[in-house]
């Protein structure tokens, strides 16, 4: 809405319409008699210079009010903007979940499960079932003590050829020492590139619910870099926080790696042989792979 702007001819058109009524209320109605012609000569300079300037700063108080509610508006106006962005990148974060659902499956046109695996894969005495591409088995939460189904994209003995490093465990002890936004006990960032595909959503999301609903601890989606110099998930790098973050990234060979105590590196070669590693990591700390690591 455009605001109302009030000129100087209008601010005296206005006190020549109005000062009579303001002078009467001034100095009472038997100041005058309406049986007489009027004539400037009945009315004191000074008061007609007081009330003049007594309309003067009520208009433009007028003005100055019609400027703050403009101004109030367009805050409002951004605020609903700032919700909507934050809405917008919810929505795209969990589409991105559910087309990497499908591609995930689709490595070299094979979906996950078909390859040379058979009705159940046993691992140290927990049985792994095929449920469409991904393979489910029960675990137990180690901070409840109860039972929970899990379902991955791979069971333990499609998770050959990835070197990990032992003690991976002891990232979960670090984590219990943060508080979560909500006030509870643990935390972890899952660090991710921007620039990745619905595979590495996949793999992100894997990980983020593994820590909430399994491990008991707050999980956080973070960027490796700011792709907008702005958004709403913050930029996580290992070497300028204490908090613990797990890092999602490509390299030259597949690997889980623990360099520094706030700091886990799921690596693969691609997007795909990230998600394998990851699926590994979650497997180890879950207790269904010894942590005693690998060469």
């Amino acid at each position: 809405m455009a605001k109302k702007k009030v000129n100087k001819e209008e601010i005296d058109r206005l006190i020549d319409d109005s000062i009579l009524e303001d002078i009467k209320e001034a100095e009472g109605e038997e100041a005058f008699d309406e049986s007489e012609e009027f004539s400037s000569d009945n009315i004191d300079e000074e008061e007609i210079d007081r009330v003049k300037i007594s309309s003067k700063e009520s208009l433009m108080q007028d003005d100055i009010q019609l400027e703050n509610e403009g101004d109030n508006k367009k805050e409002k106006l951004e605020d609903d903007s700032k919700v909507l962005k934050t809405i917008v990148w919810v929505v795209v974060f969990f589409i991105a979940i559910g087309v990497g659902a499908y591609f995930a499956s689709q490595h070299e046109g094979t979906p996950v499960g078909a390859h040379t695996y058979t009705n159940v894969d046993t691992n140290n005495n927990y049985e792994f079932y095929p449920q469409g591409v991904l393979w489910k088995t029960m675990v137990t939460k180690p901070r409840s003590g109860d039972e929970i189904l899990i379902t991955l994209h791979h069971s333990p003995s499609n998770l050959t050829g990835i070197h990990r490093d032992a003690n991976l465990r002891k990232f979960l002890d670090y984590s219990l020492r943060f508080n979560s936004n909500e006030g509870s006990q643990g935390v972890a960032f899952v660090q991710y590139s921007p620039g990745g595909t619905g595979r590495l959503a996949v793999a992100a999301s894997e990980v983020y619910f593994g820590f909430r609903q399994v491990l008991g601890i707050s999980s956080y989606p973070a960027y490796s870099y700011n792709p907008n110099n702005g958004g709403d998930v913050p930029v996580k790098l290992c070497d300028e926080t204490e908090e613990p973050i797990i890092v999602l990234q490509t390299g030259d060979v597949n690997e889980i790696t623990y360099p520094q105590p706030n700091c886990l590196i799921v690596q693969g070669t691609d997007e795909y042989e990230i998600g394998r590693s990851a699926n590994l990591l979650l497997y180890v700390l879950y207790g269904v792979v010894d942590d005693n690591g690998s060469e």
